[in-house]
């Protein structure tokens, strides 16, 4: 019977192929959803913990629905909604015991255009954020890439991404539209954000502190305070230290556990993203189904002669079902084996292509048992119980 059913197979490719391509479209689209979002989470997890480098244990305020009349809350690349730091919290942290360096970074969105009122920001999506230059450069993850540092009001760092595609270049004239409104900044340096030249596709302009505040909208507040620590101070020795001189509203967190909040908010993100694409994968494999029944359903009414003299020369009914049932379940191997490899194929052209845009950062393709696992079952069993029905008639 096994003989039978690979010569079948082999003698109709053309056969084999349409009902298999029903499979690989839907497999192809599960296997390159799964691949393209692991791939940019971890990416982007990449980018997060790179954010911590230097840094051991972050201030900042408590996370609530309301601000409860504290200032202002937090806008930046991750979204969180927190009280702003007040400023003299710094010399408070700075008298801690175990604190080698510690200083406070502004964050907020503005837009930017050139001397000619052409934006230079992403068009929509991505935002445009404002950022401290940190004098000590442990605590901060811009590197300067030509120029230097904005040292005073008036003067701006670009990153280096936008200021190449927009051809940028240094002693520029630009207008940054915050909470001062409309105002002039002489571009002094370019910049990048680690290894990258930005990041998730964002525009970075940098300014010192007391800019950054007035510009963010934050007068007299950061964002978050950084600290490093001392030659044998641990970080949980640390954020017990640091946090015993908190007042309320306010918390000392490490920045692992900072970076692992973050990178589980754009986690949650590109769950919904990666569960949206799916559905449009489940929905081609239920069209394959049917494309499936339908084709064995003729298939097998055309091979009534062949399987009555399998029956005549002394097959039992269940021979002829395993035989009609292991064709279709080669079928379904078959089809989820290509499926899933170009899946692959599709998830790394597009991440060329979203790597370019977001600045992600260089990484391999996260192939997971997971999605191996569930492509091949999912395109191997919708072809096995599609195929049931016609072989039981």
């Amino acid at each position: 019977m096994l003989n039978a059913t690979l010569k079948s197979l082999m003698a109709h490719k053309l056969r084999l192929a349409l009902t298999a391509l029903a499979v690989v479209l839907g497999v192809m689209f599960m296997a390159g959803t799964f691949v393209l979002t692991d791939t940019i989470k971890h990416s982007i997890n990449g980018l997060v913990n790179q954010g911590t480098a230097g840094k051991n244990v972050i201030v900042r305020g408590i996370s609530s629905f309301s601000s409860g009349g504290l200032n202002g809350s937090q806008d930046n690349l991750s979204g969180n909604n927190r009280p702003l730091v007040p400023q003299s919290l710094l010399a408070a942290v700075k008298g801690v015991p175990g604190v080698a360096i510690a200083d406070g970074q502004v964050q907020g969105t503005v837009s930017i255009v050139d001397a000619k009122g052409k934006a230079l920001g992403p068009q929509g999506g991505a935002p445009t954020v404002a950022l401290t230059w940190l004098p000590d450069r442990k605590l901060s993850l811009l590197v300067l890439r030509s120029g230097r540092e904005p040292q005073k009001a008036g003067e701006v760092a670009l990153d280096n991404k936008t200021a190449t595609s927009k051809k940028v270049k240094l002693g520029d004239r630009i207008t940054v539209t915050g909470n001062l409104g409309p105002q002039p900044y002489t571009v002094v340096g370019t910049m990048r954000f680690g290894t990258q030249d930005t990041i998730a596709g964002a525009s970075l302009v940098a300014f010192d502190t007391a800019t950054a505040q007035a510009v963010a909208g934050r007068p007299g507040f950061f964002t978050e305070i950084d600290i490093g620590a001392s030659p044998g101070v641990t970080t949980d020795q640390l954020v017990t230290r640091v946090g015993a001189v908190m007042p309320p509203h306010y918390e000392a967190v490490s920045a692992a556990q900072a970076a692992s909040e973050t990178a589980a908010g754009f986690d949650s993100f590109f769950n919904l993203f990666n569960t949206f694409l799916l559905v449009f994968a489940v929905i081609a494999l239920l069209v394959g189904a049917f494309l499936i029944f339908n084709t064995f359903t003729i298939l097998i009414g055309q091979r009534t002669r062949e399987l009555a003299l399998l029956r005549a020369v002394g097959a039992g009914r269940g021979q002829v079902l395993t035989s009609v049932m292991g064709e279709a379940l080669l079928t379904g191997l078959i089809g989820s084996a290509i499926g899933l490899g170009l899946g692959i194929a599709l998830a790394y052209g597009l991440y060329l292509v979203l790597k370019r845009s977001l600045s992600l950062s260089a990484t391999s393709l996260q192939i997971l048992p997971r999605t191996i696992i569930i492509s091949l079952a999912a395109g191997t069993l919708i072809t096995v119980f599609s195929a049931v029905l016609p072989a039981m008639r």
